[in-house]
């Protein structure tokens, strides 16, 4: 799966996708075994939570990203505007970053292409 930016391409390969994850959070079954270690690595990059039509919902960025994610479902309120998108996600996918800049750069340029929903304060609005 390919998602264009503004300035770039990238690349999120589906076998690295989440393909469970509304059922997850509407069940808050997020604990334990229910988003498998070999499912999302806890790598530098950018997540990206998708509608059933591959739009994105909300883009963002992590350090540890399968910690980032599971976090959407153990704390709610951490995460401003997740009420907008949350009953639409489809799935996440992941584009994985060796370097900071990387994953900064390619957050930027996805969420200005794609202006969605979940990053709306990153938006200004």
């Amino acid at each position: 799966m390919k998602l264009q930016g503004k300035n770039k391409v990238y690349e999120i390969d589906t076998s690295e996708c989440f393909w469970n994850m509304l059922v997850c959070l509407e069940e808050k079954s997020f604990i334990g075994n229910a988003l498998p270690k070999d499912c999302i690595q806890n790598s530098n990059g950018v997540y990206v939570f998708f509608d059933v039509n591959n739009i994105p919902l909300r883009i963002g960025k992590a350090k540890l990203l399968r910690n980032r994610i599971l976090s959407y479902s153990q704390n709610l309120n951490n995460h401003k505007y997740f009420d907008l998108f949350q009953s639409e996600i489809s799935f996440v996918g992941v584009i994985y970053s060796k370097k900071i800049e990387d994953k900064n750069y390619c957050e930027t340029d996805l969420i200005q292409s794609y202006k969605p929903i979940g990053n709306l304060n990153e938006l200004g609005n």
